[in-house]
């Protein structure tokens, strides 16, 4: 026999000594998140747009950090450095973590995704701010 036998008046097949609470939450699919609110969203969406765009000018940055030394002197341009390490660094180090919270998002309760959200706005503001305006 290649099934497993119904139990009388079963719906289901016989799963022996396995307790009806694990079995009903084997059936029963689990959504990692809630619905949230309209401003959550918004605000996860600006966190998401912030950490992507300054994970790439950071790529970029350090891209340019290792050829502007090699390139700017063959146009004319003297003592090229580049960017600097410490704008590279700051670029990537908020866009990496920003992106990180896009994994945490997944199993955290909302008042932690609202304080996500808004340390990745404030931090990629505050790095924006010291590496261009200050």
């Amino acid at each position: 026999m290649d099934t497993v036998p119904l139990r009388q008046g079963s719906d289901g097949p016989d799963r022996g000594d396995v307790p009806t609470e694990r079995l009903a939450a084997v059936r029963t699919p689990v959504r990692p998140t809630t619905a949230v609110s309209r401003g959550l969203r918004a605000l996860e969406i600006v966190a998401g747009l912030a950490s992507g765009g300054l994970l790439l000018i950071g790529l970029t940055l350090l891209a340019l950090q290792f050829l502007a030394p090699t390139v700017a002197p063959g146009i004319g341009l003297a003592a090229p450095s580049g960017p600097g390490w410490p704008r590279v660094a700051g670029q990537l180090g908020v866009g990496v973590a920003g992106e990180l919270t896009v994994v945490v998002r997944r199993w955290a309760p909302r008042p932690m995704r609202w304080l996500l959200a808004a340390a990745v706005v404030v931090a990629a503001g505050a790095v924006l701010w010291l590496a261009w305006w200050r």
